[in-house]
């Protein structure tokens, strides 16, 4: 059984055919693409990168709530729209193993 699962930058198309391709496969997004998503939409400070990064690369669920509580005013309801599967380790449906990264423009 082939299992896909799609990260990419905001591609609204990408998601849909792959959904369509491989019923069973996941999609995500960067963090990078969350954190410009944010910025681009008013969310700053000084405390903002860094807690995003501790935030977004926390693989238990404890680790997550710490970090997301830190970040600043704004960012909580912005994130959960987005859904918190859709960029954090600890809340994937998965297990992630063997995934290829490609960073294409």
């Amino acid at each position: 059984m082939f299992l896909a699962i799609v990260i990419n930058r905001n591609n609204k198309t990408l998601p849909i055919a792959f959904e369509h391709v491989f019923p069973l496969s996941n999609h995500e997004y960067t963090c990078k693409s969350v954190l410009k998503y944010m910025r681009t939409r008013g969310v700053s400070g000084r405390t903002l990168q860094p807690f995003f990064w501790m935030t977004s690369n926390s693989y238990i669920v404890s680790h997550f709530e710490e970090n997301f509580h830190r970040m600043p005013p704004g960012a909580h309801e912005m994130l959960a729209n987005i859904g918190h599967a859709k960029w954090i380790r600890a809340y994937f449906p998965n297990i992630r193993w063997n995934v290829v990264n490609n960073d294409v423009p």
